[in-house]
């Protein structure tokens, strides 16, 4: 029944000259960045993800529910009700923070932290300050849940799952 409303909306719709909303496309991670955190223990990530709206007409992202993990591992998870807007037919960057537990980084990312520690003592010692870290990791950061958006008074959930991987 809600199928066969649905069909006569956009077909009556379509017959008046608007054109049915099409899904922002969420084309992945654009910005990752670590913070440190007032408490000793805690830290924050800024990641940014490319979204772009191939409609002719502005996209209200009115939430976001996303888990982040680094290696295959949950280290935060943020859920807010924050409104943003996506212009028409442009590409547009949606940014959101988690504020997670150094342990879990820790757990997500291995003997990362020890090889970053152990290539800039070696690179002080060896007189190269300013220089690229020896010993660099890689890790891996993915993003996975759903953004929330809403056009012309029609709500659609956006489904995201992407991951990325970065040199630290």
């Amino acid at each position: 029944m809600l199928s066969a409303f649905a069909t006569a909306f956009w077909s009556l719709l379509g017959l008046l000259g608007f054109p049915k909303p099409q899904s922002p496309e969420v084309r992945g991670i654009s910005k990752f960045q670590v913070n440190r955190d007032n408490e000793e223990s805690k830290m924050q990530l800024e990641i940014g993800l490319d979204v772009f709206n191939p409609n002719p007409y502005v996209i209200a992202v009115m939430e976001h529910d996303l888990d982040v993990f680094f290696n295959g591992k949950v280290v935060g998870k943020t859920a807010e009700r924050r409104r943003s807007v996506l212009q028409e037919k442009d590409n547009s960057q949606l940014t959101f923070g988690v504020r997670t537990d150094l342990t879990k980084v820790l757990g997500g990312i291995g003997c990362l932290v020890g090889g970053l520690v152990g290539g800039l003592v070696g690179n002080l010692v060896g007189g190269q300050a300013g220089g690229k870290v020896s010993g660099a990791k890689k890790v891996d950061v993915r993003v996975k849940g759903f953004v929330r958006a809403r056009a012309k008074g029609i709500i659609k959930k956006v489904p995201v799952d992407f991951a990325k991987s970065y040199e630290l």
